[in-house]
């Protein structure tokens, strides 16, 4: 553009006019009317467009072309940018005008938060730069342009302003040919410098309105950099939150919170300051939600348990407590105190009723079906079992002499059979499981609550100045209420009946309810179902079948141990942790239950195990058991080892007086049981039938060695176990008259005249066939002793023999013995009585072998046995003859046996 241009456009002579006559060059506006004059004005225009004729679009509103660079120099095109993050869908998209600097309608915010929405301070610094030097180059050439052009115009306007207002003084002379006259020309000259002025206007509107534009964007940046603490703030929270660095994040955000609280104070809190904060507090929401995950996502067992103290708790080494502190900081609407504390409720309570009664639970009852599916009670599995319980254990201990044993010292898998003792380990998992819970896990989250309700957590956070950032809508939450403290030992005491409970369904169930442990449903069925007890072993489903009392006792001892002291420390502490008294009451009713179904269940495997202790009879007698077997030293270990362990379950609580007189009751009971037990097995090893030859064999030999055992039984083991009890128990059941010993003694008298009575017809046969083949009325003199005497001494004389062979103890022999001579002399004196024709000689022969019987006998002879042969003397052979000199005259024949 040069001076001749504008000189022609405006109709002037100089760039300075002074004189509407000399400086312009033609004052004739008779222009034509078909003439547009808008096209005369495009040189302003392209003086404007000229930088901004690269990279350009069109203004919808005024045709005029926009300019799509990023004003802060970090794109090339905002347009690409809009469309990369889906704000606009192409170029054709109105809403681009809101981005666009050279647009009337350009947002400074919009254009922030979706061009540049994590640009950091020192980024918006480095935009300023570019902006203002770019603004600055801008004016320079604005500057000049309108040094050099615009300036012109407004000289030539002031001049036709001037010019306007002589034309309009002027007295014109009414023309016809002119239309109008002088008014319709002045009117023509207004509307024509009116129309110029506006094109003008609207050529300049564009320059004028990215300048202010510019201005305003420049004022944002400077309220941005002023506040780039804020404004900076959502950058510097993601990285926080990438780092995991959780202590930057809250310390930056309570730092500008501060200071966006002063600036609300100030009123100085614009729009686009309050929307990057919206984004502040989405981070910030999301921040939280990230925390209360971490919170609620903290287990127990992540809790160091040696800092179960927490009176001076390290909060920087506490993951939870950590987490608490960092929510009441960033500030929360509930407690996280107690949020915690209902998340590991919520926990404990799951872990009890999930993983005790369903997974360790679940386990128990598949080992106790594989156990009755592989176990039965069939001949062909006895001996297996046998072999492998307890019973038998006490035997092997035996067969080595060792008669001290020492019930402390025992490997209790040796005591059952491998698929028990799968069983009891199944068990021990389960109560362990809920001991453990108790000891550790429930001791645990009452120690945290009590560093809660005691102060010490709010102590802890008052010495670290903590408190002093918590805002103010969290510090409610620092202190626990009235409300919290009732919740917190609602929580507490609800998992020590959960416990509780979980203890006394287990203690309650039999084999057939045990399964239903794992069914909710059926689970609740059972806590208030009465069952019936019969006293056998299928009522007691916490000990396996196929066990026996020994080894009961010796685990469910143990469990009970075990369970007595974690309830004792519950005791103790319950008290200081503010719990209702009916917790208190709870865990001494749920100890006696236990004790007491642990008591009736071991009574029911005593009487199940002296049941079948005959089938460990091997029928070995032993001079070092004074001619017994192994049956009555091994009931002495067995009752010994009963004895003391359930001294110590009885013992384990106070006990009632209902329960002693249970246990006696079946004690003595046991002992009849196994008595009668013992008999059939001696009776039915020894079915013979009458003859000789059967009362000497083998098997009619065990009703000896059971008569044998039982006297041993009765007279020292029984009477040893009873006074034992009476010793530990603090008792007074020992009396020789007790009604136990009467039946023994029947039971005994039983087994003795079913042993002798297999002799009876031996002796009957013998003497009286001998007797009464003799020829009582011989004329000769006798020459020898008879030989049914003979005979019956011969059989005496085997029945000693194979009690001496036996080892049978003397008392018990010579009992035997003198029963048999006893017997044998009411059969001499009832066959003489039979014959009534004696030749002298006969008489002799009576008295050779009376007197030689006599003799022979006399070491068991009772005084009934002696008088029975006066009888004879005195009936038979006194009236006929001189006794004296007959046993004179005999004398030599009988001497020759002496």
């Amino acid at each position: 553009m040069n001076t001749d241009e504008i000189l022609s456009f405006y109709r002037l002579k100089s760039t300075n006019p002074q004189s509407w006559n000399r400086d312009v060059v033609d004052l004739e506006f008779n222009y034509p009317e078909s003439e547009k004059i808008a096209d005369n004005l495009d040189l302003l225009k392209r003086l404007i467009d000229h930088e901004t004729s690269t990279k350009t679009i069109q203004d919808p509103k005024n045709n005029n072309k926009l300019n799509t660079e990023d004003p802060l120099g970090f794109r090339p095109s905002v347009l690409d940018e809009l469309i990369d993050n889906e704000v606009i869908d192409d170029t054709r998209d109105d809403k681009k005008l809101d981005y666009l600097i050279s647009s009337y309608r350009f947002k400074p915010d919009l254009f922030l938060k979706n061009v540049h929405p994590n640009l950091s301070a020192s980024e918006m610094e480095q935009g300023l730069s570019y902006l203002e030097h770019n603004v600055k180059t801008k004016n320079k050439d604005l500057r000049l342009l309108i040094e050099s052009e615009f300036l012109v115009y407004i000289k030539s306007k002031n001049s036709l302003d001037r010019i306007f207002k002589q034309f309009d003084n002027m007295k014109l002379i009414s023309n016809e040919n002119v239309k109008g006259g002088k008014q319709a020309a002045v009117d023509y000259l207004k509307n024509l410098i009116e129309e110029t002025m506006a094109r003008s206007n609207e050529l300049l509107k564009p320059v004028l309105e990215e300048a202010r534009t510019e201005s305003a964007l420049k004022h944002t940046l400077e309220y941005i950099q002023k506040n780039s603490i804020i404004f900076d703030l959502p950058k510097s929270l993601r990285n926080s939150i990438q780092k995991n660095d959780y202590s930057s994040f809250i310390s930056d955000y309570i730092v500008a919170k501060e200071s966006k609280e002063r600036l609300m104070d100030d009123g100085e809190v614009s729009g686009i300051l309050l929307r990057v904060w919206d984004q502040v507090e989405l981070l910030v929401s999301n921040f939280r939600e990230l925390l209360w995950d971490q919170l609620v996502g903290v287990h127990l067992d992540d809790i160091d348990e040696k800092s179960i103290n927490y009176t001076n708790y390290n909060h920087e080494q506490s993951a939870f407590l950590n987490l608490i502190n960092k929510l009441l900081e960033i500030g929360v609407e509930d407690s996280p105190i107690m949020g915690f504390l209902e998340c590991q409720f919520a926990n404990l309570s799951r872990d009890i009723l999930s993983e005790a009664n369903s997974n360790h639970l679940t386990l128990l009852i598949r080992s106790q079906k594989r156990l009755k599916q592989n176990y039965t009670q069939t001949e062909e599995l006895l001996s297996e079992v046998l072999a492998n319980n307890g019973l038998n254990f006490l035997t092997s201990q035996l067969k080595h002499e060792s008669i001290t044993y020492n019930h402390y010292d025992i490997d209790l898998k040796r005591l059952d059979l491998p698929l028990v003792n799968s069983m009891w380990e199944q068990i021990e998992e389960y109560i362990g499981f809920l001991t453990n819970f108790l000891n550790h896990e429930l001791l645990l989250f009452v120690s945290i609550c009590q560093y809660f309700k005691n102060g010490n957590y709010q102590k802890q956070i008052a010495k670290t100045h903590l408190v002093d950032r918590i805002p103010q809508n969290s510090k409610a939450h620092v202190q626990l209420t009235e409300s919290d403290m009732l919740r917190i030992n609602m929580m507490i005491e609800k998992l020590i009946y959960d416990v509780c409970g979980c203890l006394n369904l287990f203690f309650k169930s039999n084999d057939e309810t045990l399964t239903d442990l794992t069914d909710p449903n059926l689970r609740e069925q059972l806590i208030d179902k009465d069952l019936q007890y019969t006293g056998v072993t299928s009522d007691f489903g916490f000990i396996p079948c196929f066990s026996n009392a020994v080894s009961a006792l010796k685990y469910l001892n143990r469990f009970q141990n075990n369970l007595l002291d974690v309830f004792a420390r519950l005791y103790q502490q319950s008290e200081s942790w503010g719990l209702r008294p009916d917790v208190l009451d709870q865990l001494n009713l749920t100890n006696l239950k236990i004790n007491g179904r642990i008591i009736s269940g071991v009574l029911a495997y005593l009487i199940n195990d002296v049941k079948e202790f005959y089938k460990l009879e091997n029928w070995q007698t032993s001079t070092m058991r004074q001619g017994c077997t192994l049956m009555p030293l091994m009931v002495h270990l067995y009752y010994n080892n009963v004895i003391r362990d359930l001294k110590n379950v009885v013992f384990a609580v106070t006990p009632h007086e209902n329960t002693f007189q249970v246990i006696e009751r079946q004690l003595l009971n046991s002992f009849q049981l196994l008595v009668e037990n013992l008999l059939k097995k001696g009776l039915y090893d020894s079915q013979t039938n009458s003859s000789e030859q059967d009362f000497f064999q083998k098997s009619n030999e065990y009703k000896l060695i059971t008569l044998t055992n039982l006297i041993k039984l009765k007279s020292s083991v029984f009477v040893d176990a009873i006074k034992l009890y009476d010793s530990l128990f603090n008792r007074q059941l020992y009396d020789d008259n007790l009604e136990i010993f009467v039946k023994l003694d029947n039971l005994e008298l039983t087994l003795f005249q079913n042993y002798t009575l297999l002799g009876n017809p031996i002796i009957t046969k013998i003497v009286n066939k001998g007797i009464d083949r003799k020829d009582w009325q011989t004329e000769q003199p006798p020459k020898d002793v008879s030989s049914y005497a003979h005979h019956l001494l011969n059989f005496l004389t085997l029945v000693k023999t194979k009690l001496l062979r036996l080892d049978i103890p003397e008392p018990l022999a010579n009992r035997i013995l003198d029963y048999f001579h006893d017997y044998s002399t009411k059969k001499i004196l009832d066959s003489f009585n039979r014959i009534h024709e004696f030749s002298t000689y006969g008489l002799y022969q009576c008295c050779c072998d009376l007197d030689y019987l006599q003799r022979q006998m006399s070491a068991h002879l009772t005084s009934e046995g002696k008088s029975r042969f006066r009888v004879i003397y005195d009936t038979i052979i006194s009236p006929k003859i001189d006794v004296a000199h007959v046993k004179d005259s005999v004398s030599e024949i009988v001497s020759r046996y002496s």
